[in-house]
This record gives C-alpha cells, sequence and structure tokens, in this order.
C-alpha cells in the first residue's frame, strides 16, 4: 500500500508539474525533435503502441497475437498475448499505478494480462469480440466493453446484440455489467471523479460509477471516438454528426460543431495540460485537417497530408505527433501550426509518446520497423 501511494503521489506530482512547464514554454518557439533511429523488430506488422512512463517499456501489437517491448531503443521482448487462438488485439491500456498491462484479443473473445515484459494471464471476457479497455486508477479496475453477448443461434450466425462490461483487476475478473441491446464499442475512465464512460455504435454514451449504470445519454450519430482531459475529468465524445459533445462528473454539458459539409471526424485526443481538444477530420480526398477545439469553440483548422489519422501528445514540449499513414509521414503540430514534418517507414500507424522523456514510438507497419523521435540530452 505504501508503494502504490508513493507512486501515484509521484504521478500527481509529476502530472502537474509538466502543465506548469509547458503552460510556461507554449509562448516559446517549440522544440523540434530529430529522428533518433529506424530499427526493425521481430514483431510483424506493428500497429498501435502503448508506453508505460513509470518503466519506460513501450508495447507495441500487431493483428497476430504478439507484442513487442521496446526499452529505449531496443526491442527487448516479443510475447504472445493468447498463441494457440486466431486473434486481433485492437486496444491496450496501461495501470501506471500497479504495472498492469491489459491487451483485447477481439477474436478470441479475451483479454492478455501483462506485467513488465511477462505475459501473466489470458481471460475469457463476458461479452463477445471485446472492443476496448479503460482503467480507473483510483480503483485499478480495467473496464472492458464488448458489443455481443455470447447467444449464438448457429453456426454462421452473427452473435446477439447485448453490450456487456467486464470489470477486471489485474489477473481476477471482479464482475460483469450488462448494457442491454446495444453495441459497446469504446470507453474511458475519468480519473479525477472515477466515472467510466461507454460510447456505442447507435450514438447512446452509458454512464458507469463502479459498477453501477448511472446514466445515458443520445448524441447525433455513432460514437466514432472518446477522450478524457486528465486535469479536470471532463471527457469528450465525438459521432458522425460532426459534433464535439463534453461530459463532467456524469452529465452531458454541452456541444459545439466541429466541421462544416460532408465529412467525418477520425481521431481526437486531449492535450493533458492545455485541455485543448485536438481532432482530426476527413473533408474528402486532400481536405484532411487537425482542428483544435478550446472550450466552447473552433479556434483553428490546420491542413495535414491526406491520410493522417493516428496521434498522440507530448505533454514536455507540447507537440502534437499525427501520423500519416499513405505518405509515409509524420506531422508535427504546435499549438494551432504545424511545426515540423518527418518521413517514416513504409505505413507509419501507431503513434505513442513516452512523456517521461518526449521520445516518440512511429510503428511502420508494412515495413516492420520502429521509427523513433525524441530530442538532444
Amino acid at each position: 500500500m505504501e508503494r502504490l501511494v508513493h507512486t501515484a503521489f509521484r504521478l500527481f506530482s509529476a502530472i502537474w508539474l509538466t502543465a506548469l512547464l509547458l503552460a510556461a514554454c507554449q509562448k516559446a518557439e517549440p522544440r523540434i525533435p530529430v529522428v533518433l533511429a529506424t530499427f526493425p523488430v521481430e514483431i510483424s506488422g506493428p500497429t498501435d503502441i502503448a508506453v508505460n512512463p513509470d518503466t519506460s517499456y513501450v508495447y507495441i501489437i500487431n493483428n497476430a497475437n504478439q507484442v513487442s517491448v521496446i526499452k529505449d531503443l531496443n526491442e527487448i521482448a516479443l510475447l504472445e498475448t493468447d498463441s494457440d487462438r486466431s486473434v486481433n488485439n485492437i486496444d491496450m491500456a496501461i495501470d501506471e499505478v500497479r504495472g498492469w498491462v491489459y491487451v483485447v484479443n477481439k477474436y478470441s473473445d479475451s483479454v492478455a494480462v501483462m506485467r513488465d515484459t511477462e505475459v501473466v494471464a489470458v481471460l475469457e471476457t463476458a461479452g463477445r469480440q471485446p472492443h476496448e479497455v479503460a482503467i480507473d486508477p483510483q480503483s485499478g479496475w480495467a473496464y472492458v466493453v464488448s458489443p455481443y453477448s455470447r447467444k449464438t443461434s448457429s453456426p454462421g450466425e452473427r452473435p446477439t446484440t447485448e453490450g456487456n462490461v467486464t470489470v477486471i483487476i489485474g489477473t481476477e475478473i471482479i464482475g460483469t455489467i450488462p448494457l442491454g441491446e446495444v453495441r459497446a464499442t469504446h470507453v474511458v475512465a475519468d480519473p479525477v471523479h472515477s466515472y467510466v464512460y461507454v460510447g456505442t455504435v447507435w450514438g447512446t454514451v452509458i454512464v458507469l460509477k463502479g459498477m453501477e449504470e448511472i446514466a445515458r445519454y443520445e448524441t447525433g450519430s455513432s460514437v466514432n471516438a472518446m477522450d478524457v482531459n486528465s486535469q479536470t475529468g471532463d471527457v469528450y465524445v465525438t459521432g458522425g454528426d460532426q459534433r464535439l459533445y463534453r461530459f463532467k462528473q456524469g452529465k452531458l454539458v454541452d456541444d459545439v460543431k466541429v466541421m462544416e459539409g460532408d465529412g467525418s471526424i477520425g481521431n481526437m485526443q486531449v492535450h493533458p495540460a492545455t485541455g485543448d481538444v485536438y481532432l482530426v477530420t476527413w473533408g474528402g480526398f486532400g481536405d484532411t485537417k487537425v482542428v483544435v477545439v478550446r472550450g466552447s469553440r473552433v479556434i483553428a483548422s490546420i491542413p495535414v497530408s491526406a491520410s493522417s489519422s493516428k496521434m498522440d501528445i507530448d505533454p514536455l514540449s507540447g507537440n502534437v505527433y499525427v501520423a500519416d499513414f499513405w505518405n509515409d509521414l509524420v506531422t508535427v503540430v504546435h499549438g494551432t501550426e504545424v511545426a515540423a514534418t518527418f518521413e517514416t517507414g513504409w505505413y507509419p500507424y501507431g503513434v505513442g509518446v513516452n512523456p517521461a522523456n518526449g521520445r516518440v514510438y512511429i510503428s511502420n507497419t508494412n515495413e516492420g520497423t520502429i521509427t523513433v523521435l525524441g530530442f538532444a540530452e
């Protein structure tokens, strides 16, 4: 218990120190990283990335039940998350306080639980095709959302639509929350007030507290992205209606129109220090922008290369890194302007920032390599 309290206090202090430093440097010239290395990894087809800043382990997943673990500029382990089944790992979450790493295995209906460089358990989820996992840092509970129940009439038929949430801590399943006839595909946890928000294909946002459902809200259309302001606990939700919805302490408080005309929102992330929301919008071929929302208004619409999608934010420098998988580029946005563009390997897909040192890890999926950006020591 003493170790957990110490670690939690250290993480809390680091977040606020980072916020103060970033607030001071936002007015200064942006820091531009350099390419530190591009190196091959044993994992084939690397995709999404998660970073544990407490250990500096970088976890990279692919679509063939594998996780590569990187430390600094070296691959130190290759793990099988569910080796006797055909799976598709599509989401990860890290409990920085307790050291657990959760990897969702969509097509084996399971969650692999890791610690450091070892798989310690594979747990079967309550529902079929689990999509995402989020952690409430206060309780340590991991919430895994699944859009379907296990009820099937006969082989080849579609599974019954019945949303489920499997709640895990460490290597134990501690409960299941049935959601009814909704396809739950997204989840995010408010680290300040311990609310958990579940997004569905039909636009319903379900609010949980612990094991209890406390509210449901209807947005304009299907939920396609969710994120949280780690300082305030405000949760942001986007859908196909091109609006950004803000929730606070379990309640829907406001929304803002993000873009006009045809198009969609491809991704979203909240800046951990400024609270600004960065969204990747697609308005048609060649019309891709990073839209910045502050409060209830759009303050910038920044053109970027056509197939930009995944992104991550460095709280140390304030840089926003956006990967363009079609043109093999990563764009660096600082504030409301493009600060730099870097060439990567073939088909850069995942982006992960280590906030402890500002290093940026980019998975080049079709090349089997990792590009690392960073600053001089």
